[in-house]
């Protein structure tokens, strides 16, 4: 084999074998801001992206009629204060047939179903006498909050999951809280119920 073919054949051997690093690429979150990129709450949530933090200016927002807010994304909805910062929701109306016999009851005003969601400096009004706010995920904080329902301990927030904090909250109905390193720390409720094991709750 002559020098010039030896030469091309370890070009070729070291071209070949070189590898260009990989860059890494960051997801970068961003901040959507009511009312001023979405008008709503819903539609704020709708075009959220994981990672994202909703700011709510301080004004009077109402939810859709007869629906549930339903949070499936990890993002963060932060009020510019809890005193005005204010949102009406309506949950649906429903009857559950017993025997023959209707028991009527709201379903859910907000349902969080994905985990380092957040609830921060709202004051969240469900329309009386019921509603409630249910999570289920890990991670999620619900802090500083007033939360409005019909003064009964069947309403107000229920969370389900592992190294959630419920913190800093005025809630008409009941806090339940079931799950594993929970803090549930200076709230006015009706009741606090703490299940599981290692939460903190005073």
């Amino acid at each position: 084999m002559g020098k010039r073919a030896t030469l091309l054949l370890v070009l070729v051997f070291l071209t070949s074998s070189v590898t260009l690093p990989q860059v890494a690429v960051k997801a970068v979150s961003n901040e959507i801001i009511v009312p001023d990129d979405y008008p709503t709450i819903t539609s704020a949530i709708g075009n959220a992206s994981n990672g994202d933090t909703i700011l709510v200016r301080s004004g009077i927002y109402e939810g859709p009629i007869n629906s549930t807010i339903v949070i499936d994304k990890s993002v963060s909805i932060i009020g510019e204060n809890n005193r005005d910062t204010i949102i009406n929701l309506y949950p649906a109306y429903s009857a559950t047939w017993i025997l023959g016999q209707p028991l009527y009851s709201y379903s859910d005003a907000i349902t969080i179903t994905a985990d380092s969601c957040s609830l921060q400096d709202l004051t969240i009004q469900m329309a009386n006498p019921g509603g409630s706010i249910t999570a289920e995920g890990n991670q999620i904080l619900i802090v500083g909050n007033r939360i409005t329902v019909g003064k009964t301990l069947a309403t107000g927030v229920t969370l389900k999951g592992s190294n959630c904090r419920v913190t800093n909250n005025v809630i008409d109905g009941a806090i339940v809280v079931n799950g594993t390193y929970n803090q549930v720390d200076a709230n006015s409720a009706l009741a606090i119920d703490v299940d599981g094991s290692y939460n903190f709750k005073r």
